[in-house]
């Protein structure tokens, strides 16, 4: 049987569910690249007596039928930061596990994503679409991803922005993306007058222990610390609410606050939408 196993933000988070499903595992594979700093996985295995096999990127995904032939015959622990299903890679898995008879059961745990929803003190409901900023290593271009944070604006939704993980399991930095996110927009708007360098830019990063805030403007990427693992929030308009929790809670400045509530006050996030959308469906 596949168990696909979370563990949470840290050694803390990890359940005794999680606990006895690894010690009586046959076979644990950690599962540490769509996660960044994820090596206290490998350490907790070793805490409870068990020898791990470091999973790459090609056993969950070409070769991932070699996985699901072992899973056959032994109990084979995935073993993941976070909340599994929130990578597709693990969702994939299971259906491709159980389209060939292997039984399957996922426990599900704490994700830094939806921890940084809901510390950052913005409306959980007012969330929209999730995105990621590509790693240069990808080669892939951001323009799209810009675009979609315009919808998101359209629609007055917070974006949330995940930032993307190499293959040594380092996250890019919050000033990377968030420069990548500025060169984006320039390319996009180059025929508007807008600028959006006022935008209000958080990266939370939530431990075991602590929950660290950082913020800045769109055009100030270096103001931003490097905390890691991270996850970055682009807000819609704020609440009275949602502003006196920035302001209070994450230390964050009223005057970064107005500056961004004037920017999404004198643009029209619909009109930058609709009119960056040729240059995005143009793209190969």
């Amino acid at each position: 049987m596949l168990f696909i196993v979370g563990a949470g933000l840290g050694p803390q988070h990890v359940t005794d569910l999680a606990k006895s499903l690894i010690k009586r595992a046959e076979v644990v594979i950690v599962e540490a690249y769509t996660s960044p700093n994820s090596d206290w996985l490998e350490d907790l295995a070793k805490a409870l007596n068990k020898a791990t096999v470091k999973a790459t990127r090609d056993m969950l995904e070409e070769n991932v039928n070699k996985l699901i032939d072992m899973a056959r015959y032994r109990d084979v622990v995935v073993l993941v930061a976070g909340d599994p299903l929130i990578a597709t890679t693990h969702s994939s898995v299971v259906v491709e596990a159980l389209t060939r008879g292997v039984k399957v059961k996922v426990i599900p745990s704490v994700s830094g994503p939806c921890v940084a929803m809901s510390l950052s003190g913005l409306q959980f409901y007012r969330f929209g679409r999730k995105v990621t900023v590509p790693g240069p290593w990808r080669g892939a271009d951001v323009t799209p991803v810009a675009y979609w944070l315009l919808g998101n604006l359209c629609l007055d939704l917070h974006s949330l922005i995940l930032l993307d993980v190499d293959q040594e399991g380092r996250q890019l930095p919050p000033a990377d993306g968030t420069r990548e996110l500025l060169k984006a927009f320039n390319e996009l708007l180059s025929d508007q007058k807008e600028n959006l360098g006022d935008l209000l830019v958080l990266a939370v990063s939530a431990t075991d222990n602590d929950v660290y805030v950082t913020y800045s403007r769109l055009s100030e990427p270096e103001a931003l610390r490097p905390i890691t693992p991270s996850t970055m929030i682009v807000p819609a308009s704020l609440h009275p609410v949602e502003q006196e929790f920035l302001k209070l809670v994450h230390g964050v400045p009223s005057g970064l606050i107005d500056l961004h509530l004037k920017l999404l006050r004198r643009i029209d996030p619909c009109n930058l939408y609709f009119s960056a959308r040729h240059k995005v469906m143009a793209s190969p």
